[in-house]
């Protein structure tokens, strides 16, 4: 595990002590944040922006199955959306996570564009590290300290 998934790990931990003060460590679940495809690293992302009390929400974009019309139908989410939406110091980040060669479609290359034009933040993550040094340069006045470690 990357030095920076395992900050996130401590920092999960010590926010469940925080939670629950009086259960013993020994009975906590101590959280793995592995990271091997691209939904792993979409929830480390979002919940390392949760844990610096960033607002962040996931967007869901695929059709869904409706049984009383017997097939899936659209979804109603503008084509090219990012996967997270995030406020981070203020200002709004998209945030598309993309794994191995996966690259940006035409449709979330227009959307960075547009949001970058409106004055937000349109990030693309292909790592967790990445994303980490991104969030600890960005908004440096949230990172959490453990120990004297920044989490």
């Amino acid at each position: 595990m990357s030095t920076a998934l395992t900050y996130l790990a401590s920092l999960e931990m010590a926010e469940k002590r925080r939670k629950h003060p009086n259960v013993p460590d020994r009975f906590r679940v101590q959280s793995k944040f592995v990271v091997k495809d691209a939904n792993n690293l979409t929830q480390a992302v979002k919940r390392c922006l949760e844990l610096h009390d960033c607002y962040v929400t996931r967007v869901q974009s695929q059709g869904q199955w409706n049984q009383s019309l017997g097939r899936f139908t659209r979804s109603t989410t503008t084509k090219g959306t990012a996967d997270l939406h995030a406020v981070v110091e203020g200002r709004h980040v998209s945030i598309e996570i993309k794994w191995g060669k996966d690259k940006l479609s035409a449709a979330q290359q227009k959307t960075a564009d547009q949001v970058n034009a409106a004055g937000g933040l349109y990030l693309v993550v292909k790592d967790y590290d990445t994303f980490w040094s991104w969030f600890n340069e960005y908004a440096p006045d949230l990172i959490r300290k453990i120990g004297g470690e920044p989490v």
